[in-house]
């Protein structure tokens, strides 16, 4: 099958397409984006594509239209959002390694960090970077409404994020 005939608007003909396959209804992504469009210009928000949830790179030319950048939560999926999205790259990441930092901040526009210790780890090279990058601490509000504690960020004894009572305010100066 053509993919550039799904690109140009050409209709589907179902029996034609050999799966495995990622089917992407433009109109309802354009419909999608008009949404995403209408918030960030009433609420002054920016949008950014979450990767983990959708990294179909292909649609990429018209989320880009639309959407300020990108979210990541892995060097891989900051490369793609830095090399195939092309806007600003947010990069999360339960675990920064020391081999992989470096390469993250070339590429990253907002870093947000999952503790304090892994902050003071990664602060003077933030900070030494010639480029701008802001900072972020993720914090774990400690309440959830998910039922399955395996999909819980909340749960005792969890590692995502700071919990309240581990906060340090004292420790905020470049987030």
């Amino acid at each position: 099958m053509n993919t550039e005939s799904l690109i140009k608007g050409v209709p589907l003909d179902i029996s034609q397409v050999q799966t495995p396959a990622y089917v992407l209804e433009e109109a309802a992504l354009r419909r999608n984006m008009a949404i995403f469009d209408r918030v960030q210009r009433e609420s002054g928000a920016k949008i950014i594509l979450a990767l983990k949830g959708f990294a179909f790179w292909s649609a990429f030319p018209w989320l880009r239209e639309v959407l300020q950048g990108a979210t990541s939560s892995s060097l891989n999926e900051a490369r793609l959002a830095y090399e195939e999205f092309g806007r600003e790259v947010h990069v999360y990441n339960v675990a920064f390694s020391d081999a992989e930092f470096p390469e993250t901040l070339k590429i990253a526009d907002h870093i947000v960090f999952n503790s304090f210790s892994q902050w003071r780890r990664f602060k003077s090279q933030v900070m030494a970077s010639p480029r701008k990058i802001s900072c972020g601490m993720r914090v774990n509000p400690g309440y959830s409404e998910i039922k399955t504690a395996l999909y819980d960020p909340c749960i005792v004894g969890s590692r995502l994020g700071v919990a309240v009572n581990e906060f340090r305010a004292d420790e905020m100066d470049g987030i």
